[in-house]
């Protein structure tokens, strides 16, 4: 009985023992399944395509590669992938396979271009790998399209190309340096000046090129813009071959996105031909002028002697003859009444004619200018102006008693006569204020009226020739003139002239 009972119990564990075998086994198939599903679902729905080549067939591939290539999915691409690879690039792509099945060393990254269905021309990044597929040596590969990535590429060495054409054919001397004036780089120009290749001057400084005080200031001013970072235009010497030259640098700062210097961009062109043109042209501007100033002194020169001997010779002899002319008069018989009236009309004439003489005289030269000095001779003629024009004019004058040089006081005065005549002539005002002032070593006359206002390109117009007078009259003594207009409101003219340390 105990036998039996023994025998029982054994085959029940037996059973057990079969029974759990067999669930297990069960759940390790279920496990595989769900791995391999997972599996499949991971490789299906990758970004990359997937795909196995043995001995140049597809034996495998997922759907993105199916995408791809431009074939319908689970559709038949070409067996042989090597259909699929351009021309141009078929033989290397065959090489690295080989060289990967012989177990030699190859990059498992690289890139080519494959053709699809649709005869596109795309660009793929394969990461290459060797394994083992149903006993046999085998490739799995991820492919990642590219194309755009090329373009782009293409796109941006095409920029850089245009560039650096654009760059090495420009006269100008280009170069960029880091944040420590080193050198990055710089154009051909540049570099056929300090007598090198491109390549040379980078990693160095202004101090391998220049004398070092032109150095210090080359860096000093790379410092100050890229502390500032802002573009300066910059008139500095520059040497090459031992000789100096004059050249205008731009120098800009470079930044990066979030605005913080990193660098400078340097363009520089040689002025120097230019700026001895332009010394050649002040200096023949100054001659001019001076000769202008030589031939106005002269001109007031003349002007007073014809002046002086109008009123003192002609003024006398035509005084003498009218006492002449009196005293015959006088001198004739009460029955001589013809005579009597031919002599008086005559005398009227000779009157009149010393009054014509007095008043070219004074046109010619007050001799209130001479004899009592610019404010008495700008009072005349404001008198005179107002009898002329029948135009208000009031003059202010501080201090009462300005005591000028000569041709300061000459000078003033002419440019007053010059106002007033355009005044009356073009303004139709029917007001002007006037004031002469003595302030900070300076004399100023203020000229201002209240007609049409003069017109903004008859200020600079090169025609306007009683205005260049007055600016060239006021420049002669170190003055300066402004000239201003507005339409309706009328005209001012202010002159200002440095006093004589004397004075």
């Amino acid at each position: 009985m105990k036998t039996g009972n023994k025998t029982k119990r054994q085959l029940t564990e037996k059973i057990a023992k079969s029974k759990a075998l067999e669930i297990k086994r069960k759940s390790e198939g279920e496990g595989t399944r769900i791995s391999e599903e997972k599996y499949r679902l991971l490789v299906e729905n990758a970004n990359e395509a997937i795909l196995v080549i043995q001995y140049g067939l597809i034996k495998f591939c997922n759907a993105k590669f199916y995408e791809l290539v431009g074939y319908p999915k689970n559709g038949l691409p070409p067996k042989l992938f090597v259909e699929l690879v351009h021309p141009d690039d078929q033989e290397i792509l065959a090489k690295n396979h080989l060289r990967r099945l012989k177990g030699e060393e190859v990059l498992n990254i690289y890139s080519f271009r494959i053709i699809d269905k649709y005869g596109n021309i795309k660009w793929l990044e394969i990461n290459a790998t060797l394994i083992t597929w149903e006993g046999k040596p085998a490739i799995l590969a991820f492919l990642t399209d590219i194309t755009e990535r090329k373009r782009a590429e293409e796109k941006l060495r095409e920029s850089e190309r245009k560039y650096k054409t654009l760059v090495e054919n420009l006269p100008e001397k280009i170069f960029v340096k880091d944040k420590n004036s080193m050198f990055v780089s710089c154009n051909e120009n540049y570099a056929r000046d300090l007598g090198i290749d491109p390549e040379e001057i980078v990693g160095r400084t202004a101090f391998d090129f220049y004398p070092k005080e032109l150095a210090e200031k080359y860096i000093a001013d790379d410092k100050t813009i890229m502390e500032s970072g802002a573009t300066e235009h910059i008139e500095e010497k520059y040497i090459q071959g031992g000789q100096e030259f004059v050249v205008e640098t731009v120098k800009t700062p470079i930044k990066d996105e979030e605005g913080s210097t990193f660098g400078l961009l340097g363009i520089f062109w040689d002025i120097t031909a230019r700026k001895q043109m332009e010394q050649e042209l002040i200096k023949s501007h100054e001659q001019l002028r001076n000769l202008a100033n030589h031939l106005q002194s002269i001109r007031e020169e003349e002007r007073s002697l014809i002046a002086r001997e109008v009123h003192d010779d002609l003024g006398q002899v035509l005084t003498a003859l009218n006492m002449d002319l009196s005293w015959l008069t006088n001198k004739l018989p009460n029955d001589q009444k013809i005579l009597s009236k031919k002599t008086k009309s005559m005398s009227k004439l000779i009157h009149k004619t010393i009054q014509k003489l007095k008043r070219i005289a004074t046109e010619l030269r007050p001799r209130l200018l001479d004899d009592l000095g610019l404010v008495a001779a700008i009072e005349w003629e404001k008198e005179e102006f107002q009898k002329r024009s029948g135009i208000e004019c009031d003059i202010t004058i501080y201090p009462g008693e300005i005591n000028l040089d000569k041709g300061r006081s000459t000078t003033l005065f002419r440019i007053f006569q010059e106002t007033l005549t355009n005044i009356a002539r073009h303004s139709n005002a029917t007001k002007v204020k006037v004031n002469l002032t003595e302030t900070q070593g300076q004399i100023v006359l203020r000229v201002k009226d209240n007609g049409v206002g003069i017109p903004e390109d008859q200020i600079s117009n090169s025609k306007s020739l009683g205005l260049i007078g007055i600016r060239e009259r006021a420049y002669s003594f170190g003055g300066n003139t402004t000239i201003t207009g507005i339409p309706g409101k009328g005209t001012a003219v202010i002159v200002s002239i440095p006093l004589d340390k004397k004075e």
